[in-house]
């Protein structure tokens, strides 16, 4: 686990900004470069670059970025304009609308999860049409070690 530590700080010095272990932040968080999220943090973080949230970090709020990768905890929201990845020790309960969505062996997910195209301006907006599709296709609720789980649907009886 400092090995962890270590290799998250390591990424936080590269990257520009960091929210230590120690601190707990509330408000509006914006980078034009990476983040990395060791703490507690409720609200919006915008991203031009990275978002990572490292294993025992609590997010809370609305992420947006090019790319995000979760270690640890995030309820709420999340836009990404290119990946979304759920690590191994992961635990995500949100709203999510990426380019790319990977959720590795043994992450939890619960919540909506959209693909769209990274190059859209705006990943919360959906034509009409493709509302109206994503509506009428049952929801996948949750997707726990890699494997999502559709909603469950009426069992057809024998007669």
């Amino acid at each position: 686990m400092a090995s962890d530590r270590s290799a998250s700080s390591r990424q936080a010095a590269a990257a520009g900004s960091l929210i230590d272990r120690n601190s707990h932040f509330n408000g509006v968080f914006r980078s034009a470069g990476n983040v990395v999220v060791e703490g507690d943090f409720e609200g919006e973080i915008h991203c031009d670059g990275t978002i990572t949230v490292a294993e025992g970090a609590t997010v809370s709020g609305t992420l947006t970025a090019g790319m995000i990768a979760i270690a640890g905890q995030l309820s709420g929201e999340v836009r990404c304009h290119g990946q979304f990845e759920i690590l191994a020790s992961g635990q995500v309960s949100a709203r999510v609308v990426s380019g790319a969505i990977i959720v590795r062996e043994g992450a939890f997910y619960e919540g909506e999860m959209r693909m769209q195209d990274a190059a859209s301006p705006e990943p919360a907006s959906a034509e009409p049409e493709a509302a109206a599709a994503a509506a009428a296709a049952p929801p996948a609720t949750r997707a726990r070690n890699g494997r999502a789980t559709p909603a469950a649907e009426p069992a057809a009886e024998n007669a």
